[in-house]
This record gives structure tokens, sequence and C-alpha cells, in this order.
């Protein structure tokens, strides 16, 4: 090739109209997409790394919030009895069979009372944990709700460090 114009492949391009999640298959397909806007002139460019910084954005706070549900179960893995679970007020409404049936709130609760507390076994200020596991709950709200205003970057590391602060327990085999 002597010009550049020879090695080149067309470039996709879409209207600055098109959803977002309308153009995800092209952008995947040719690793990026050519905005143009109404004036027919191209007013941008969207590349996958656009895309997975979305969904990091967007998915992000769902996948840490599993974790830390999951550091949870294994935390509490055969430390209550069924009656126990079924005592949280905040699953009152709920068929509590295990520890699965429990959410932030019921954790929240169980964990709050100091004589189930005791029964984990755990070095750990129980104030500062459930104030933590309180915060993380509050953050799970929002991200189920889908707060306008999405996160604050200080949410996610929240979340981010509740769920490494879980790993390290598991990793020193404290669950």
């Amino acid at each position: 090739c002597e010009c550049v114009r020879e090695c080149m492949e067309p470039a996709k391009e879409i209207p600055a109209s098109t959803p977002l999640f309308n153009a995800i298959g092209d952008i995947a397909k040719h690793e990026y997409v050519l905005v143009r806007g109404e004036d027919k002139v191209i007013t941008g460019i969207v590349t996958s790394g656009d895309i997975s910084n979305q969904f990091m954005q967007l998915a992000g706070p769902f996948l840490l919030i599993g974790e830390i549900e999951g550091h949870l179960r294994r935390l509490a893995h055969r430390k209550f009895r069924i009656e126990e679970l079924q005592e949280t007020s905040m699953e009152s409404q709920r068929n509590i069979e295990g520890l699965a049936d429990l959410t932030l709130g019921g954790y929240h609760q169980l964990l709050g009372k100091e004589e189930r507390w005791e029964q984990l076994n755990l070095n750990i200020d129980r104030k500062e944990f459930i104030n933590r596991l309180d915060s993380v709950r509050n953050i799970r709200n929002d991200v189920m709700h889908f707060a306008p205003d999405g996160l604050r970057d200080e949410d996610i590391n929240t979340l981010m460090d509740f769920s490494k602060f879980l790993a390290n327990l598991v990793s020193i085999g404290a669950m």
C-alpha cells in the first residue's frame, strides 16, 4: 500500500440518535462506530472500551453486592438455626428457608443482635461491622432502584472495601 486509504476498511457509521443498546452489536463487531450527527457531520466515535466502561458503571455495583451477599452467606454458614433466621424482623413477610433467603437488611437484623453476633465467633467490633453493613444496604437500595444520579465514587469504594474485607475473612479461615 502506498497510501493509507488503500489499507483501510470502511468504517461503520450510525446516527447520533441511535439508542446505545441498539449500537452494541456493531460496536462489538467492529470495535468502534463513527457517530454521524443530524447535520451529516461525523461528531464522534464510540469504542468497545467506552462500552466496557459503561458496563462497569452499571453492572459493577450489582456484581459487588452479589459478592458481599455470598461472603455473608459463608460467614453465617452453619452458625444459625432456621428459627433464628426466621426471627429477623426485616424478613417477617418472607418465607425464610435458609441463608440465601435473607436480604442485606435481614443480615443486618440477624447480626445486629449481640447474642447472634457471638455465634460467629469473630474478634471484630460488631457495631462497626453493622454500621458498614448498613451503609452497603443503603447503597444496594440505590442500585436496585436505579438512583437517578447513579452512585458516587465513595459508594463504589464502600462496596469494594467491604467486599475485600469479607474476602480477607474468608482467606484467613474466619468463615
